[in-house]
């Protein structure tokens, strides 16, 4: 335990050491802890991403938020926050749908519980066919009355109502995968005549050897659990060193099972660094596997974040310094010194 001393204006009581201090972060990069806060507005990017059909199914992804929503407002800080909720962009009518199911609305009367402050949603314009255009000057009113506090927050409305989701890296990153021969094919799929759901009698497996010119099928749902029995695909994955997970293998809820499988697979391999990356891959990792789940938050072979997007684009980069954001807080942090001594 580390005692106040004399220097910290306090004459009595002690902090305990919480192991904080012995985390190593890149000098140039600016801490939250580091910031003066004090009446300032602060946009929070989080992982909310857990409602489903209007409910949420996971509240740990909010409640490990809550730690730094207290930092900033205990700081001064006034906090709108920003998340992503489900996949409301169809990919092949190209439109970005609007629906309460798909809106912060359960998130924020989850908060609105927990915390018991209230949050407000901006109400914006909206198009029939490309969601959100903008934010407007009107929510200029709610941060106006965010800082006279007489709100305690503002939740800005589902950021994937604003724009359609990137995925041309992900193909980039499968293309050069195929180009240095490391996709490793899974031979055994999962055939169903609907998407509704997994009825007896609906669904089948069918293997790619049989593929051929001209044929036809439904809709492949799911790998089956025997392709991570085949030879290769154990050799691969026992084999590996490093082992990184970014999407489940199957139309959750209902085909689950091939990711099931391969949760256990990799798991075996004891020797490698697995990493599990998106929030919808943890949700299912969670819900398929809760014990495992759990050995894995204090397993050091096991790293678990759910930041997937931004994880393919450091692959491409090869370096986390690389990125926009990162960048853009590194120079902000040198600009800000280089202000003061000026000063």
């Amino acid at each position: 335990m580390a005692k106040y001393s004399p220097e910290n204006g306090l004459r009595a009581g002690y902090i305990v050491d919480d192991g904080m201090e012995q985390m190593k972060l890149d000098p140039r990069l600016p801490l939250l802890q580091e910031a003066d806060l004090k009446d300032k507005v602060v946009l929070l990017r989080v992982d909310h991403n857990v409602v489903k059909k209007g409910k949420v199914l996971d509240q740990y992804r909010i409640d490990v938020t809550l730690p730094t929503m207290y930092n900033i407002v205990e700081r001064g800080g006034r906090l709108i926050i920003m998340s992503h909720i489900g996949r409301p962009y169809d990919k092949k009518t190209k439109t970005i749908s609007i629906r309460e199911d798909d809106s912060v609305d359960a998130v924020v009367a989850y908060l609105q519980r927990k915390l018991r402050i209230k949050f407000a949603v901006p109400r914006l314009s909206t198009t029939e066919k490309n969601g959100i255009l903008d934010i407007d000057t009107s929510i200029n009113w709610l941060i106006h009355d965010l800082k006279i506090r007489k709100i305690g927050g503002i939740y800005l409305p589902n950021t994937r109502w604003f724009a359609e989701s990137d995925i041309k890296l992900a193909k980039e990153l499968v293309e050069q995968d195929k180009t240095h021969k490391k996709i490793v094919e899974m031979q055994v799929l999962v055939e169903s005549d609907t998407l509704d759901g997994r009825f007896e009698g609906r669904f089948r497996t069918i293997n790619i050897k049989d593929f051929a010119p001209g044929q036809t099928y439904k809709y492949v749902v799911d790998v089956d659990p025997t392709s991570f029995e085949k030879d290769e695909v154990e050799q691969a994955v026992n084999s590996a060193k490093t082992i990184f997970v970014n999407a489940v293998m199957g139309l959750m809820p209902h085909f689950w099972h091939g990711t099931s499988k391969m949760d256990d697979v990799i798991d075996k391999n004891r020797s490698a660094q697995k990493f599990f990356g998106g929030g919808d891959t943890l949700q299912t990792f969670k819900s398929l596997h809760p014990v495992l789940y759990q050995a894995a938050l204090d397993n050091i072979k096991y790293y678990l974040f759910t930041g997937g997007g931004t994880v393919l684009k450091v692959i491409e980069e090869g370096d986390p310094m690389g990125l926009e954001t990162v960048k853009a807080l590194i120079d902000n942090k040198a600009n800000y010194f280089k202000s003061i001594q000026m000063n």
